[in-house]
């Protein structure tokens, strides 16, 4: 919450942050370690959440196994400072898988479906610029699985009573109620608040951070596109002094001020053998348009 409310800039005050960030990191690089700590530190704590909160036995295992996969990949990036795909991919795939066996519990007791946080998982491997399969793999996965609960709530062809789910007796025991909508254990309606709560937040994070980094790269671009053509048109003009002044100004890409560096440099060695005529300042695009 407190992130969101403050804006993308915030973390990079805070110190917990920095511990992830290398001195050569591009803005996109640091961007994307704080989205995987956040990500992180979140699936984390959920999955802490579902181990306690699980009703079978393996779906426990694979909440716990998930924890400790994830607390992995915090501590891989906390110590190499490095961002590698390949464990950033497999924790979307692991994050995916718990999500649906969530979703699945859930809908066998009828409580709050977790499978909108799929958004989020394709939130993230969008901003982080993931390989397109995993983004695609999410998404076939996700449609996949709403297809067989819809034919599982029209045909009941068995999914709802595997054998170590929680008996029908036990879901009565849970569910019954003489009012419609039922009323629910303080545990359950705080999963559901907290899990609506935190796909809306985390959405609007992730996406308002690369809608806010796309910004700032589009005003970059055209403050260079426009420093350049001041500078072109002042090497054209041989006015130097003026074009220095614009080069030591502008926020130009290494390679593309050296270029500019080199031939004002160039300009001002030749500068004493070159004909009066070619100082006269006259309107460049008049002297395109007649050459």
């Amino acid at each position: 919450l407190y992130c969101v409310g403050r804006g993308w800039e915030m973390p990079c005050h805070v110190p917990f942050f920095n511990c992830v960030v290398s001195p050569g990191d591009t803005e996109f690089v640091v961007r994307t370690k704080q989205i995987n700590v956040v990500s992180y530190i979140c699936a984390i704590v959920s999955t802490s959440l579902a181990v306690g909160t699980r009703q079978t036995q393996p779906f426990r295992v694979i909440s716990g196994c998930t924890t400790v996969f994830m607390i992995g990949c915090l501590i891989q990036l906390i110590c190499e400072k490095k961002l590698r795909h390949s464990i950033q991919e497999s924790a979307v795939m692991v994050a995916g898988l718990n999500i649906l066996i969530g979703d699945f519990e859930n809908a066998v007791m009828s409580s709050t479906r977790l499978w909108a946080f799929f958004v989020l998982l394709v939130d993230i491997s969008l901003v982080t610029r993931l390989k397109p399969r995993v983004t695609r793999n999410l998404i076939v996965a996700l449609l996949l699985w709403l297809l067989v609960l819809f034919f599982e709530s029209w045909m009941r062809f068995g999914l709802y009573d595997l054998s170590f789910l929680p008996s029908q007796a036990e879901r009565r025991e849970a569910t019954d109620c003489k009012t419609i909508p039922c009323k629910q254990s303080i545990v359950n309606a705080l999963n559901g608040v907290l899990a609506q709560c935190s796909i809306f937040l985390l959405d609007v994070y992730f996406t308002r951070s690369f809608a806010e980094g796309m910004y700032r790269e589009h005003e970059k671009m055209e403050a260079a596109i426009s420093a350049t053509e001041r500078i072109a048109l002042s090497l054209a003009k041989f006015n130097l002094d003026e074009a220095e002044i614009i080069l030591d100004t502008a926020l130009l890409s290494p390679p593309l001020d050296a270029a500019f560096r080199s031939i004002l440099s160039n300009l001002e060695m030749y500068r004493p053998y070159l004909p009066q005529s070619c100082f006269v300042h006259e309107d460049y695009n008049q002297l395109a348009g007649t050459a």
